[in-house]
């Protein structure tokens, strides 16, 4: 019976594989590099030949008191709802007859906004810059196959452990 709770105990231990293996393979994407917030991406751009490659060519240029903006156009974003309401009340009175009184209300809204990104030089160099309604961050994601992997592992050894346990305590064995 020792061997059975030991290597139940075992196995629970092991199930946090799961879970930690992902965990490690996304904070390593982070590291590396291959995830950036919208911000970090941003401001790899310095330059106007940068923004040019990136971006291609903007969809409107202006120069205020010496500071130079470039806007590009990335469509535009609307959100629809609609809602309403009905009441109706029923009255009868004490001579057979019914009173009935409905009324009703619809409203709708319609929110719509421009999706941009301006960037700001002086001379060459990218001194600001505004976005919105667009994301260009990369988040990093644990693949399924990982987090799979690693639960098909841990069911195999916890399977392998406890016939294993069963097979060498006498209180278990089956005669």
């Amino acid at each position: 019976m020792k061997y059975f709770f030991t290597i139940c105990s075992l196995t629970l231990l092991l199930q946090s594989c799961t879970i930690a293996l992902p965990a490690m393979v996304t904070s390593a994407a982070k590291a590396n590099g291959s995830a950036y917030s919208h911000q970090e991406y941003m401001k790899r751009v310095t330059t106007k030949r940068q923004v040019v490659q990136v971006f291609g060519s903007p969809s409107k240029k202006e120069t205020i008191e010496g500071l130079e903006l470039w806007y590009y156009d990335k469509g535009t974003r609307s959100y629809a709802y609609t809602t309403g309401t009905a009441n109706t009340n029923l009255n009868s009175n004490y001579r057979g007859g019914i009173d009935a009184n409905t009324n009703a209300s619809v409203g709708s809204s319609t929110n719509t906004y421009d999706k941009y990104v301006e960037f700001q030089f002086v001379n060459d160099k990218v001194v600001n810059w505004r976005s919105r309604g667009v994301d260009y961050g990369k988040q990093a994601s644990a693949a399924a196959g990982s987090l799979m992997g690693g639960l098909i592992i841990d069911m195999g050894l916890g399977i392998y452990g406890m016939c294993w346990a069963i097979r060498n305590d006498p209180e278990l064995a089956c005669y």
